[in-house]
C-alpha cells in the first residue's frame, strides 16, 4: 500500500513539472508572437534609443540615442531595451528617474517607452534598472 502511494505520488510530481514546463514554453512563445522579439539568455545590459521601437523594429535598432539639449517645456520620447551576453534583445520593462527630478518629468516611470519632458532649466542624468541591472543614461542639459 505504501508503495503504491509511493509511485502514485512520484507520478504526480511529474505530471505537475511536465505541465509546468509545458506552460513556461507557451509564455514564451506567446512573448515572442505578439512582441516579436525573440526570448533569450539572461539580461546582460540595458540599451536606450530614440523615438517609440514597435515590434520587429528592435532588432534593427543598433545605435544609441544621443540626447540633444532640451528646451524648457519640450520633450522626447526614448526606448529601453535590453540585451543578452551574445546581444540579442530582450524586451523589457524597465523603472526610469531622473538624479534631479525638478528638471525634468518621466511618464510614464516604468515600461520600455517613455516621454521625457523639461520642465526648468538644469541638467539630469537618467537611472534606468530593469532585474537587477542599472544603467546610468547620458546627461539630459534643459534650456
Amino acid at each position: 500500500m505504501n508503495e503504491m502511494k509511493g509511485r502514485i505520488g512520484t507520478m504526480m510530481v511529474a505530471l505537475v513539472t511536465i505541465a509546468l514546463l509545458g506552460g513556461c514554453a507557451d509564455i514564451a512563445q506567446k512573448v515572442r508572437q505578439e512582441t516579436g522579439i525573440p526570448v533569450t539568455g539572461p539580461l546582460a545590459k540595458i540599451m536606450v534609443f530614440n523615438g517609440e521601437l514597435l515590434p520587429g523594429q528592435v532588432g534593427k535598432a543598433r545605435g544609441e540615442a544621443m540626447l540633444p539639449t532640451i528646451n524648457v517645456g519640450g520633450s522626447i520620447v526614448l526606448t529601453a531595451m535590453g540585451r543578452d551576453q551574445k546581444d540579442n534583445d530582450i524586451g523589457i520593462g524597465p523603472t526610469w528617474s531622473p538624479t534631479n527630478p525638478g528638471v525634468v518629468e518621466i511618464t510614464p516611470t516604468i515600461g520600455p517607452t517613455v516621454t521625457i519632458k523639461a520642465l526648468k532649466k538644469g541638467s539630469t542624468d537618467i537611472l534606468i534598472e530593469f532585474s537587477g541591472i542599472k544603467r546610468k543614461f547620458e546627461t539630459i542639459y534643459v534650456e
